[in-house]
């Protein structure tokens, strides 16, 4: 993601301001296109090309495939899809549609 991931990471920074829903959905329209152009041209091989996990923590693997991030990725986003849902629900808005 070079560039474009380096100036997202800096969003939950304490000094960072509040993002609108147009930054928001920009951002993962551009991180998703980032991952969606890679699974076009990545093999399975290539999901299972691997990193080092340089911070271990328990019940977290020793090394990182590319399968395993992109797919953590999605439980994340599926895990806030249904946060987003039920505050948009309670506020009489539809959900996120999956």
């Amino acid at each position: 993601g070079g560039d474009l991931f380096a100036a997202m990471e800096q969003w939950d920074g304490d000094d960072q301001p509040t993002r609108t829903a147009e930054e928001l959905i920009a951002g993962l329209r551009q991180s998703w296109g980032i991952i969606r152009a890679a699974l076009v041209e990545w093999s399975p091989a290539d999901l299972a090309y691997t990193y080092p996990n340089d911070e271990p923590q328990p019940h977290r693997p020793e090394v990182f495939t590319r399968q395993w991030v992109i797919w953590h990725l999605i439980e994340h986003d599926i895990y806030h899809s249904g946060e987003i849902s039920q505050i948009l629900g309670a506020n009489g808005i539809t959900g996120v549609d999956l």
